[in-house]
């Protein structure tokens, strides 16, 4: 995995949450890789990775870091989807149209919005109330990009 940086709970998060999900699976010791939303930072993160350890499938923390890790798999010769499978978060309108397609997990943006504004609107109308914790489900479009090799 590529994360997004390990100092926003966005990056943490979603590097802790597939870690946890991987091993309750039966897969530990695999890599993690932070990066900054950085296309050139995380193309680096996936030449060191690639070059080292073959992976099945690169997950990757955001949409900026999978532009940098596709970046990487190009320039080393990697087939998106045959060689390595790619998955990342942050599901993008053209993500379908990719050939081959990208497996992604996504968020309801605009239902969090309304929901941030909610609470921030609570907030000011109630300084001293209770902290909330929302969390939201996320989706997961499974696509060619993590179906394994071509027959």
């Amino acid at each position: 995995m590529i994360s997004g940086p390990d100092a926003t709970s966005t990056g943490a998060g979603r590097a802790r949450v597939v870690a946890e999900e991987l091993e309750a699976a039966g897969w530990s010791g695999f890599p993690v890789l932070s990066s900054a939303h950085d296309a050139s930072q995380s193309q680096e993160r996936a030449e060191f990775l690639l070059a080292d350890y073959r992976p099945d499938v690169l997950i990757c923390g955001g949409n900026v870091i999978t532009l940098g890790a596709l970046r990487a798999m190009k320039r080393l010769g990697v087939e998106v989807g045959a060689d390595v499978g790619v998955a990342t978060f942050d599901d993008l309108p053209w993500f379908d149209l990719m050939s081959p397609a990208l497996t992604s997990i996504s968020n309801d943006i605009p239902r969090m919005a309304a929901e941030t504004v909610r609470l921030l609107l609570q907030r000011i109308e109630n300084p001293d109330g209770a902290v909330q914790k929302v969390v939201h489900e996320a989706s997961l479009s499974l696509r060619e990009s993590t179906r394994g090799p071509r027959p």
